[in-house]
């Protein structure tokens, strides 16, 4: 038996359908299964060397070519005469360039580029990959035999019709080019897209349809192109990565400008989330019915958190006003009651003023004061509230007087051996600071803030000096207590008695600082 029909009737040639059924199978992939096998070393190239974002880049090109092999494996069991055998071939042609298209810019961009170029917006390597099926699928129709000249001529009714009906598509299309070119905005930017005050959101993702944004409600919002390019954007990350905001406040017309502007611009000097550059600013804008209207601008780099930063700024401004005696306007309304409320107000105020007595007594700093010395200090003792982390005091100040906490705790601290910032101890209600700069007139040396709401009753020095008139012989007591006072504080506390060293004691000339202090 000669070697050829031995060879075509072997049994697995039999099973298959001889010689001829390989050589119509190796016809059936394209290129005789070279562009499978180019393919494959391609995935594997970006499977090895890509990272783990980029290996699953490679799961789609995998995915064209099982299917071409698919197509090529069906195609086979085709009749190569049949129309059907030559769209299996065809669609197994166009997913194996696909595949390989898709690898080649998976490796160049994504690869290869990338450590040189920032990353490419998405809308661009969507452009890209359709103009990779677009060259592939030409490619195709050139090998059935289909010119494009042709294919243009002959269907220049369908495109007008396709054409009119994806205008809109075709013009977000077009719309999200022009952003991608201009870069009026980019991925983590923030933007109002219209006029309403709560589209404002965060730019998650631009793509070639439409750019998606999440709000502060954490509503996700699809924003078409083609809308951004016709209306107006604000965008509050660009130039710079600050943005500025405005609260408006009200006073009445008895308190002159210029105080309430100073007493603002220190409220909200270290309030949450507010830049100390761009400096705040505060500007009279209006007067109304109800008093005088300040506007109140500052910057913050979080516009993300701009309610929680602009509620911290208002309640900064509320307890500062409070503290320095202005009063918030309400609308202005005559009301005319015959009945007396004067009863009523005396006795509230004489409760206030037996608790800030009470308060007052129980300090050892003054167990020695008399009863009507109490009484005095009392009447002229001012209560001052305090929001959570305000500053009641600070480091380096100036001041003349002393703070009793009523309510609430404060913290004390302090910057030592040029560090910014060092705890020292935290005090609560019944508890005083503040007595050598309120008898001696001594810089501050700590800063004290406030932990959570505070309240504290507030003795200066020209209340505490009718006191010492009126009491001459107080002065030495006082001063002996306070020495104690500081010796007991220093043996418990280390870090304050260092920063205290410079403060007189009773040895070293504390009654003498008083008496001239106070021009005894």
């Amino acid at each position: 038996m000669d070697a050829g029909l031995a060879h075509a009737t072997h049994p697995l040639f039999a099973a298959v359908g001889g010689q001829d059924y390989w050589d119509h199978l190796r016809e059936a992939f394209p290129y005789g299964g070279i562009g499978e096998a180019i393919a494959f070393v391609l995935i594997v190239f970006i499977i090895v060397f890509g990272g783990e974002k980029r290996r699953r880049l490679a799961s789609g090109p995998f995915c064209f070519c099982v299917m071409s092999i698919a197509l090529s494996l069906i195609a086979s069991a085709v009749p190569a005469s049949t129309s059907l055998y030559t769209t299996l071939v065809l669609g197994s042609l166009f997913l194996l360039l696909s595949a390989i298209g898709r690898c080649v810019m998976v490796i160049i961009v994504e690869l290869l580029l990338s450590n040189f170029l920032t990353a490419m917006p998405k809308i661009l390597l969507d452009m890209i990959q359709w103009l990779i099926y677009i060259v592939a699928l030409m490619m195709v129709l050139n090998d059935a035999g289909i010119r494009a000249a042709q294919l243009a001529t002959g269907s220049a009714l369908l495109t007008a019709v396709i054409g009119l009906s994806l205008r809109d598509t075709i013009g977000n299309l077009f719309a999200g080019l022009a952003i991608q070119a201009q870069r009026p905005f980019e991925v983590d930017d923030w933007i109002q897209f219209d006029d309403k005050s709560y589209h404002i959101g965060k730019v998650i993702e631009i793509n070639w349809r439409a750019t998606t944004v999440i709000t502060l409600d954490q509503v996700e919002v699809v924003v078409p192109n083609a809308t951004l390019g016709q209306g107006h954007i604000r965008n509050f990350s660009k130039p710079n990565p600050w943005s500025r905001r405005s609260i408006f406040v009200t006073v009445p017309y008895a308190v002159p400008p210029v105080r309430v502007q100073q007493i603002i611009l220190d409220a909200i000097a270290d309030s949450y989330g507010v830049l100390t550059y761009p400096a705040p600013s505060v500007v009279t804008n209006d007067f109304n019915d109800r008093g005088v209207e300040f506007w109140v601008r500052f910057f913050t780099t979080e516009f993300d958190k701009r309610d929680k930063v602009d509620g911290s700024a208002r309640d900064r401004i509320w307890y500062a006003l409070k503290r320095h005696g202005v009063e918030l306007p309400v609308a202005q309304r005559e009301v005319r009651l015959e009945h007396n409320n004067e009863d009523a107000e005396s006795r509230m105020q004489a409760a206030a003023l037996a608790e800030r007595r009470t308060v007052l007594r129980e300090l050892p700093l003054f167990v020695s004061l008399s009863d009507q010395a109490i009484d005095r200090l009392a009447s002229m003792a001012e209560t001052r509230l305090y929001s959570d982390g305000e500053a009641i005091i600070r480091q380096g100040d100036e001041g003349d007087e002393l703070f009793v906490i009523e309510q609430g705790d404060v913290r004390i601290s302090s910057g030592i051996e040029n560090k910014e910032s060092l705890t020292i101890t935290q005090l609560g209600p019944g508890t005083y600071f503040g007595e050598m700069s309120l008898m001696t007139g001594a810089r501050r040396t700590a800063t004290v803030r406030a932990v959570g709401n505070v309240v504290v009753l507030v003795v200066c020095k020209a209340a505490f000096r009718q006191i010492l008139l009126a009491f001459p012989s107080l002065v030495e007591e006082i001063c002996k207590t306070i020495s104690e006072r500081r010796q007991e504080l220093g043996d418990h506390h280390e870090n304050l008695r260092r920063i205290d060293d410079s403060a007189p004691t009773a040895e070293d000339g504390l009654l003498s600082r008083v008496r001239e202090f106070f021009s005894l």
